[in-house]
């Protein structure tokens, strides 16, 4: 019989066949809002620009990248502010140790903060493991030193991983990873360490980065390291909050499936 190549990181589960389960306070639906604040080299790299996907670098697609981070944030932050809505913070480590103005916002403020890698022009897939392992240590590092708190959360940049990322997170203290799409809710993941191959390693349900992004309860309460960016609701106001997105923010992609529930 064939047999494929698997990652053996989770077992498949259909989510009609899990048990029922409810946030705290009975309420059916957690969402956060996370930001991706990324550092792009000039001329070369890796480069993202909606008018010409897969084209080599040029100022004009640095420029726009770049728009981000003097315009664009101070916009959502803006809002954020106005909502009285908390963030997660998906950082990389160029971000935190070039753009003080946006670190000193994100600690005024009190979001939680996530590793996303030194810079977005570079990937952690197709490296050498210890490459790799420095690259992740680094971000740590820069993020420790300028925000003030260890991450403990990761999204790799562009959500790129190796076949041992989750593992060398894992051994480099994080908790929780946000770069696997299966499901949409929490899981547990295997690594190479950790009681019993399970690690305690959540993935969380993104959409895009840069929208709200929304999580439904798995069948065992999760245990988050981090919460204070976790909000619980049963109210139609997340409706209203997307909507005021999609009017509000600038062109960085559609939003697409958030503020998701099995149910109302």
């Amino acid at each position: 019989m064939l047999s494929l190549p698997s990652h053996n990181r989770y077992d498949f589960s259909s989510i009609q066949k899990r048990k029922d389960y409810s946030w705290p306070g009975g309420k059916r639906l957690a969402f956060y809002v996370a930001l991706n604040v990324e550092h792009f080299a000039f001329g070369t790299g890796r480069v993202l620009d909606p008018t010409n996907r897969g084209g080599p670098p040029t100022q004009r697609n640095f420029a726009w990248l770049d728009y981000g981070n003097r315009v664009g944030i101070w916009r959502l932050f803006g809002m954020l502010d106005q909502l009285k809505l908390p963030a997660s913070i998906l950082l990389n480590g160029q971000v935190a140790e070039l753009y003080p103005d946006i670190v000193e916002k994100i600690r005024s403020r009190g979001d939680d903060v996530l590793g996303h890698g030194r810079t977005n022009s570079e990937l952690l897939s197709g490296r050498w493991e210890h490459d790799e392992a420095r690259i992740i240590a680094e971000t740590t590092e820069a993020i420790a030193k300028h925000v003030g708190v260890r991450p403990t959360g990761w999204m790799g940049p562009g959500a790129a991983e190796s076949n041992v990322t989750p593992d060398l997170l894992k051994e480099a203290g994080y908790t929780h990873i946000l770069d696997w799409p299966m499901d949409d809710q929490p899981l547990w993941m295997r690594t190479r360490s950790g009681r019993s191959s399970r690690s305690p390693i959540r993935w969380s349900s993104t959409t895009r980065a840069r929208w709200p992004s929304a999580t439904t309860p798995a069948g065992n309460s999760p245990t988050w390291s981090s919460t204070s960016s976790m909000r619980w609701s049963s109210s139609p106001s997340i409706s209203r909050w997307c909507s005021a997105c999609r009017s509000t923010a600038t062109s960085w992609g559609s939003p697409s499936g958030f503020a998701r529930s099995t149910r109302p």
